[in-house]
């Protein structure tokens, strides 16, 4: 019963392994900013190593920086245009973060995207996952 107590008055120490919402707001603004240039260095930054992608219905299942970096440039060839987005943070548990995307690529029409990302201690994906719908 102590230790319940403890929990609840706050004096047990906080998780340092959390994500805050300032951190998740960085690494979209970083996304974004990586798909207007599509600059390798840029896409590269935003994952671990290591990273996992998967995006959903499109088939996209890169393991690996080098990986994701040339899929998701291979993919921006057929996006040619201007794109516009529009997103936010609809929950953040731990090291993972869920984020509705709502994107606009010229030609190809809007598309409406849930992101779960889970980040690193440096802040950078470790695994990444798209459901994207065209409406």
């Amino acid at each position: 019963m102590a230790e319940e107590g403890a929990l609840l008055s706050g004096s047990v120490e906080e998780r340092t392994d959390m994500l805050t919402q300032v951190q998740v707001t960085r690494w979209v603004g970083a996304y974004v900013y990586a798909w207007r240039t599509g600059h390798a260095a840029d896409i590269g930054a935003l994952f671990a190593p290591d990273a996992e992608y998967h995006q959903w219905p499109h088939p996209a299942d890169w393991i690996g920086r080098a990986a994701i970096v040339e899929g998701w440039q291979d993919s921006a060839t057929v996006q040619q245009g201007g794109r516009s987005f529009d997103w936010e943070v609809l929950l953040v548990n731990g090291d993972t973060a869920a984020i509705r995307e709502v994107r606009v690529d010229a030609g190809l029409g809007t598309f409406l995207s849930l992101m779960v990302v889970t980040l690193d201690d440096h802040g950078r994906a470790r695994v990444l996952r798209v459901w994207r719908n065209q409406f």
